[in-house]
């Protein structure tokens, strides 16, 4: 099972590496950041004023470090023979108020295009991607852009300059991808939903959130929120990628707690775990009401925020691998490539590195690699916990079991017994205790010894328990001493009862123990139950008893005030 589990999981895996390489495959890009100079600005240049001031701008390594509220970025393209032929301007789609787009061409011709934040989020492509159509003149000798309040440095690092029929081919099949990481994310979230409302499973529901969390950042993060509601604003959209991944932390690091069997974790990391959880969850009002005050900063404090979260996740994968878990095996599967992309993410997103645009679709493969891997563990956790409780219930019975039975006999012992007792009369019900000991039953086990003695008992017990298989409860009280409850009413019937039963115990123990030298016979003492309590009873038929062993034994007495008795009738 085991396995096959695997072997499914690995399928799905390569299928989503072949869903990933559809979105990256080779494009016609040039990248513009390479050969951009920066210049910062507090007030909103004209191109002109911006040429007028070309030996200020920033060309150094540190160029990208401004954090003036209007930023040019000027980009000198005449030894690569760019030409504006069906050309457009890709970048990151960070939330920024507003772009100039200024191309300069070789026979001296100027065109500006000027693009709002509604025209940007119109010019979305799939993955983080916002593409600007640049006019078509002839070759471009520079080309100046400005950004308008950028509040993140992807906007100005990862700037490219694409072929629209390339983008356009892309932007489809991207689409189509994003959708099924989607799909990937958000079934393990039903499946989870719909499981916990049966079993009740804590880390169900977390699982559900957690998928759910990031079936959302994926929807938003991908711009495919962008096709299917276009009017949404590119803050709004930021602030749901930010603040669902952010959520879908949290649930991953209180899932990880109920997740892992509880042995595996220490007190310390499961604490570590819990507040990284709930460091994430502040994200959501931090996006919302401070990170819109803070360009910049903002987003490298909200990429930070998840180093807590991922060192304590490592940290519990390898103690519970250590402690011999079973479940974190699912765990390091599906959430090692997350973990690496989560790592490269934070690097990024705080400005560490640049790298490709392309680095962004590994975070989407790897949550779509966890979706499928962890869903699988959720499923063996399931039928893991099923187990462990079923085990627990037969424990629990066969306990049970142990402490109300006889260990010679296999009858009921005394506490059984007036268990039992107490729910008969509870119910309102009549009847009869007889208490049966065995005469001269000492003189057995010094004749024969204690292993026929216990034999003989056993033997005894046999015909009790098919004596009693329809109405009556037989057990041991002790010793050689035995006792039957019956729901009889009528004298009668119980003294017919017994004598039936001392008589079968007579034939059936010489029959089942040849080598006994005398045939074994029972003396009964027995008492009506009325409204008594178990030990008054219990008191009567044993006087009851030594009365039948002072008369003779091989008899039965009963209580002779039994006729007196509520609910007793002698005949």
């Amino acid at each position: 099972m085991w396995m096959r589990r695997n072997l499914i999981g690995l399928a799905l895996l390569l299928l989503s590496a072949l869903a990933a390489g559809t979105v990256v495959h080779a494009k016609t890009a040039i990248p513009v950041a390479e050969h951009i100079c920066v210049l910062g600005t507090d007030i909103a240049l004209t191109p002109a004023q911006a040429l007028a001031q070309s030996e200020t701008f920033n060309c150094e390594h540190d160029r990208f470090e401004t954090r003036a509220p209007y930023v040019w970025l000027r980009a000198e393209l005449s030894r690569l023979h760019v030409t504006d032929d069906s050309l457009e301007l890709e970048s990151d789609i960070a939330p920024f108020d507003g772009a100039v787009i200024h191309a300069l061409y070789d026979d001296g011709t100027e065109i500006t295009q000027i693009y709002d934040r509604e025209q940007i989020a119109a010019h979305w492509r799939a993955g983080t991607r916002f593409a600007l159509p640049i006019a078509n003149a002839g070759h471009i000798k520079t080309l100046l852009i400005r950004i308008d309040r950028p509040w993140s440095a992807a906007t100005l690092t990862t700037m490219e300059l694409m072929d629209r029929n390339s983008a356009n081919e892309q932007k489809l099949s991207r689409l189509i991808v994003f959708a099924m990481y989607c799909g990937f994310a958000l079934v393990p979230a039903l499946y989870s939903a719909a499981f916990f409302i049966v079993l009740r499973y804590r880390f169900m529901m977390l699982h559900a959130m957690m998928s759910l969390a990031f079936t959302t950042y994926t929807f938003a993060s991908s711009n495919l929120i962008l096709h299917f509601f276009p009017a949404t604003d590119l803050w709004t959209r930021v602030q749901i990628c930010y603040s669902s991944i952010a959520v879908g932390g949290a649930f991953a690091c209180l899932f990880v707690v109920e997740f892992l069997e509880g042995h595996v974790l220490s007190r310390h990391v499961r604490s570590a775990l819990k507040f990284s959880g709930l460091l994430l969850f502040f994200m959501l009002p931090f996006m919302i009401f401070v990170a819109p005050l803070l360009p910049f900063t903002a987003r490298h404090i909200s990429h930070a925020i998840y180093l807590p979260a991922i060192v304590s996740s490592v940290i519990a994968l390898w103690q519970a691998r250590q402690r011999g878990s079973r479940a974190v095996n699912y765990l390091l599967v599906g959430w090692g490539a997350i973990i690496l992309c989560g790592l490269d993410r934070i690097g990024r997103g705080m400005d560490l590195y640049v790298a490709p645009s392309e680095f962004d679709f590994s975070l989407y493969f790897g949550l779509a690699v966890e979706a499928v891997v962890t869903a699988f563990g959720v499923a063996d956790r399931v039928m893991a916990l099923r187990r462990e409780r079923n085990i627990a219930r037969l424990r629990e019975i066969e306990l049970s079991r142990l402490a109300e039975t006889d260990g010679l006999t296999g009858l009921f012992n005394r506490r059984a017994l007036k268990t039992r007792y107490k729910i008969f009369a509870q119910n309102g019900a009549v009847g009869a205790l007889a208490i049966l000991d065995v005469d001269h039953f000492k003189t057995v086990n010094d004749t024969h010894g204690h292993l026929i003695g216990d034999r003989v008992l056993q033997a005894l017990a046999d015909v009790l328990r098919a004596h009693c298989h329809d109405d009556a409860i037989a057990g041991r009280i002790g010793g050689e001493e035995f006792a039957v409850l019956y729901p009889l009413t009528s004298q009668n019937a119980v003294t017919a009862r017994i004598e039936s039963l001392r008589e079968e115990i007579t034939r059936h123990v010489g029959d089942a123990i040849p080598e006994l030298r005398h045939r074994i016979t029972v003396s009964v003492g027995a008492a009506p139950i009325a409204d008594h309590d178990f030990e008054t009873v219990y008191g009567k038929a044993d006087e009851m008893l030594y009365v039948a062993k002072n008369r003779g034994r091989n008899r039965a007495e009963f209580s002779p005030s039994s006729n007196n008795q509520a609910g007793w009738v002698a005949a």
